[in-house]
């Protein structure tokens, strides 16, 4: 029973050292693309049909709001390192609303890098264990997502307050943008540290 278990244990640690090799080869090449290829990419980009990527994107909303509700009602032991992913999926689920919500333009882009990064902060923080409890745990979540909407509320109100995502008429990306997009992958490539132990 006990060679079972080792068994199972390597073969388990060389699945996820596995994922997080494809992560990082899919994270390294995507970066390659943007950063060398950036026409292949960008210059012919625009939504094509605004109501089916409404419905995408809510459904993505929906979904990581769901996730991120089920991981803060677990309180195993076991559980205690996915509260802060699961309040990064909660503040992506909100930032993804804005997101699908908005017409195409700069705050359009703005809402999708800050859903990004905030998600991966969460990510980041995914082996950092948590001593929440349920009650403050549901306390914290629904700050999150005040703080999202709230964000969303200033940027829709007061757009000249946050910086431009879009230059040419909206056919490329500004370095703030860009910035944002490499931060979020870092911040998700750390989220996959522990998995490699």
């Amino acid at each position: 029973m006990t060679s079972l278990a080792a068994t199972d244990g390597v073969s388990s640690g060389t699945m996820n050292r596995r994922v997080v090799l494809v992560f990082w080869t899919a994270i390294t090449a995507l970066t390659v693309g943007v950063v060398f290829f950036p026409h292949l990419l960008w210059e012919h980009f625009h939504v094509q049909n605004h109501y089916l990527h409404i419905a995408m994107e809510m459904w993505c909303a929906i979904a990581a709001l769901m996730m991120g509700l089920f991981l803060l009602l677990d309180e195993s032991p076991s559980a205690r390192t996915l509260v802060y992913p699961a309040l990064g999926f909660v503040a992506m689920g909100t930032l993804n609303i804005a997101h699908a919500l908005t017409p195409f333009g700069n705050n359009f882009v703005l809402f999708y890098q800050a859903m990004i990064v905030a998600g991966g902060t969460g990510f980041a923080l995914s082996y950092v264990p948590s001593q929440m409890c349920g009650r403050t745990r549901g306390r914290i979540a629904a700050a999150v997502v005040a703080a999202c909407a709230l964000f969303a509320f200033v940027a829709g109100a007061r757009p000249t307050l946050f910086p431009d995502m879009l230059v040419q008429d909206g056919h490329a990306f500004t370095r703030v943008a860009i910035v944002m997009s490499f931060v979020a992958a870092a911040l998700y490539a750390a989220g996959t540290i522990p998995f490699l132990r």
